[in-house]
């Protein structure tokens, strides 16, 4: 901070100069102070010693952490509570990433969901969260008091710390990378340059062992900052990847993962990653106004910072314009693509309150900032009410810290947890019992299972929510675990139909058709299991031990997109019918357009009942029609055979031919 001279301003304060006196214990003079103390004059607060001036801002700090403590609540029976329990017991059980397990988050990723807790990975992750939020907190503190005077200063920063509820803690980690990038991009702020790829590498191994996506981005912008700083670029930039790729190997390692497994954890990644943009299409009602916004936001974003960076060296000014880059792109993705608007638009506005330079008028800056946050919650489409409920935050956080922060009381909180997850799930007890001592997958995407009814070993499927197979390499990850030796010896599904038309379907994500899921896996699970016991709303399965026969072409039709096309008949009782649907790649345009948005969202009616399609594993196989041996009980049968099929691209009046090959795949014999 430096040393301030007698009555210089320091955001809402001023320093006057006092004498010294000694200092004495017991009567015996242990030392003295300078002839002449400092101390700071906060208004309103009156007089502190100079050793105090960072009390304000640490309590103001500690203010901040409590109103951006999340909140949100996930309904117990789910996809999303599901995949956060299922990462605290795929680290516990000791599974390993790229073969048992495959999904946007890695072997660390369980460090970003605190809750509800389970056990000591969840006290990790409540350790972990407060320690992000304690420096997003610290970092904007600090920015509001460059701009304000300490009253408004702590509004400034109270209101900012709220924006944080809206942001993951993976993605605040990527934000507080930019900051430091920021940083280290200033002029003169680096004097020893050679610690920088080493430590930038190991933030990035990080997040690259959380989760892969921010992971991508924080490679790339620190390898964006190495090149900035560095004043010997190929050494430097050789040292951080070097360096990265030896953080990678040690943290995974260090972290109970086989060495090859890494190899197959970067592959799955990054189909998981380009494989989502086209499976999770569906366009949000009011993307316009939302796009807009997010312009205006970024356009006021570049602007600051172009003010900011005004007496900046040219290389480093370029280095800042890809560093922001990086990160518009990265929000981009995650509120257009992921949909995750809310968390978009928090952390655009924390960074326009971090670049806001100082010699904006204070009503200029406050402007600014009014602006970010007003965005923030239009996009979020956020009750002032839930912005406001602080005591929602303070509970939370009261409570998780007492349980996190003491051992003593973990397992009564695990104990608690598995209760309120049974009582959600309500798996008949006769189902639970028959799964003692068995491997067991869990279909299609209540993976928490298994940490609600230990007792049974968790074998899932590669990827664990069937939803997220949406490549035909993950789709085939999956099959090959169930034609393998150690395939799960019980498969429990979870089965919520909903009445669309004719007939009953399954309810799955985005209006798919649940049988139309990791279509290659599904086949196999039909060639493979029977239902052994079913309640209301769950099925057990059981390994047979027989495979399906070779599958034979049944016929070949061409025709337009849209057009009805009639399913021919089974050839014998035993067979079930699929269909391999091909030409639904829009080539270079369409994958262009996956990767900086959305691919194309794509329909399949069946029998005048309209799904939304995958079109990467159209050619996989759809199950079409289900011999009555492999049917099971109601709700959990396939129903009725499918008649005709067709499949467009929405929004398109037609143009372009689909090839759709009919198959046969005869069941064992019993």
């Amino acid at each position: 901070m430096g040393v301030l001279g007698p009555g210089q301003a320091f955001g809402g304060a001023s320093v006057a100069r006092t004498s010294g006196t000694p200092i004495e214990d017991g009567g015996d003079q242990v030392g003295s102070v300078p002839a002449t103390t400092r101390r700071l004059r906060i208004r309103y607060l009156g007089e502190l010693p100079a050793r105090w001036t960072w009390l304000p801002s640490f309590v103001i700090t500690l203010a901040a952490l409590v109103v951006a403590w999340p909140f949100r609540t996930y309904p117990l029976v789910g996809v999303d509570l599901s995949w956060h329990v299922a990462l605290h017991q795929a680290f516990t059980d000791g599974l390993r990433y790229g073969r048992d397990i495959v999904f946007t988050y890695g072997p660390l990723g369980f460090l970003g969901r605190p809750t509800p807790f389970v056990g000591p990975t969840s006290a990790l992750a409540f350790v972990s969260v407060a320690a992000l939020l304690l420096v997003a907190g610290a970092l904007i503190v600090g920015a509001s008091r460059r701009l304000f005077p300490l009253p408004l200063a702590a509004l400034a920063a109270l209101a900012f710390g709220r924006v944080l509820i809206f942001v993951q803690p993976f993605e605040v980690l990527q934000w507080l990378a930019f900051a430091l990038g920021v940083a280290l991009l200033r002029p003169d702020r680096v004097d020893r340059r050679g610690w920088l790829p080493v430590a930038a590498a190991g933030l990035v191994a990080i997040a690259v062992l959380g989760k892969v996506d921010v992971g991508a981005f924080l490679a790339a912008g620190a390898a964006v900052v190495v090149l900035a700083i560095s004043p010997r670029r190929p050494r430097d930039l050789t040292i951080y990847l070097v360096s990265l790729a030896a953080w990678v190997v040690g943290g995974w390692l260090a972290l109970g993962q086989q060495p090859l497994d890494l190899v197959a954890y970067g592959r799955d990644s990054v189909d998981i990653i380009s494989g989502y943009s086209d499976a999770i299409g569906v366009v949000h009602p009011g993307l316009r106004w939302l796009a807009g916004a997010f312009a205006v936001l970024a356009a006021l974003l570049v602007a600051v910072t172009y003010q900011t960076s005004r007496a900046w060296a040219r290389p480093r000014r370029l280095a800042l314009a890809g560093l922001l880059g990086v990160l518009l792109f990265a929000l981009w993705k995650q509120g257009f693509v992921r949909d995750h608007f809310e968390a978009s638009f928090a952390a655009l506005a924390l960074t326009v309150l971090l670049m806001t330079p100082r010699s904006l008028p204070r009503w200029g800056s406050a402007a600014v900032l009014v602006a970010a946050v007003v965005g923030v919650m239009a996009a979020a489409e956020t009750a002032p009410a839930r912005y406001l409920d602080i005591p929602a935050s303070v509970g939370q956080l009261s409570r998780q810290a007492r349980v996190s922060l003491l051992p003593w009381r973990w397992d009564a909180a695990a104990s608690r947890t598995r209760s309120q997850l049974q009582a959600a799930f309500k798996v008949p007890p006769d189902i639970v019992a028959q799964l003692a001592g068995r491997t067991v997958a869990i279909e299609p995407y209540l993976a928490a299972v298994p940490t609600a009814y230990p007792g049974f070993a968790w074998r899932p499927e590669p990827v664990f929510q069937s939803y997220s197979a949406y490549t035909p390499y993950l789709d085939e990850l999956n099959a090959d675990l169930l034609r393998s030796p150690d395939r799960p010896e019980r498969i429990l599904r979870h089965f919520s139909p909903r009445t669309s038309g004719t007939p009953t379907i399954p309810h799955d994500v985005n209006a798919r058709n649940y049988w139309f899921e990791a279509p290659a896996a599904t086949l196999e699970r039909l060639c493979r299991y029977r239902e052994i016991a079913a309640g209301a709303t769950w099925q057990l399965l059981a390994d047979t031990g027989l495979a399906c026969g070779p599958s034979h072409v049944i016929s070949t039709v061409a025709a337009a997109r849209g057009e009805a096309v009639p399913v021919p008949a089974a050839p014998a009782t035993g067979d079930i019918v699929i269909v391999r649907v091909h030409g639904l790649d829009d080539g270079l345009v369409g994958r262009v357009r996956s990767t900086l948005w959305k691919g194309p969202e794509w329909q399949a009616t069946l029998d005048g009942v309209r799904y939304r399609l995958v079109a990467a594993t159209a050619g996989d196989g759809l199950v079409l029609s289900v011999p009555a041996s492999a049917q099971g009980s109601v709700p959990f049968q396939f129903g009725n055979p499918i008649r005709t099929i067709s499949i467009r691209q929405r929004g398109s009046s037609g143009g372009g031919e689909l090839t759709y090959e009919f198959e046969a795949v005869p069941l064992p014999s019993p």
